[in-house]
């Protein structure tokens, strides 16, 4: 689990996905990504990531049987973007990523639970 949510963790804040331009499209994604340049998130992404269902989210980051959920916060810990609802089970695993978004450094919590 610790190396799934590394290797998405990396997917999601250093790549752009495929195609580079999915959120103009959501249907022809491939992979989703969420960066404009590599820690620098861009705000059409992670808007169209946050309205994408669960089932969806999970077939394009190869999640299998887990759950997932992600938060974007500033620094102060206010709430800038999330997706999913986070549900304790036996097995959790976290991890925080810093990035730029909306021009500002903030931290990107994501968690895998099965």
């Amino acid at each position: 689990m610790q190396i799934k949510i590394f290797q998405i963790s990396n997917i999601l804040v250093k790549t752009q996905g495929n195609p580079s331009n999915w959120e103009e499209n959501v249907s022809r994604a491939t992979m989703i990504g969420l960066a404009e340049e590599d820690r620098i998130l861009s705000e059409d992404k992670v808007a169209n990531f946050t309205r994408m269902n669960q089932s969806n989210v999970s077939l394009l980051l190869k999640l299998g049987r887990y759950n997932f959920s992600m938060n974007i916060t500033d620094l102060q810990g206010n709430t800038l973007a999330s997706f999913g609802k986070y549900s304790s089970g036996e097995k959790v695993v976290g991890i925080r990523r810093y990035v730029l978004y909306n021009g500002k450094k903030s931290v990107m919590a994501l968690r895998i639970w099965e």
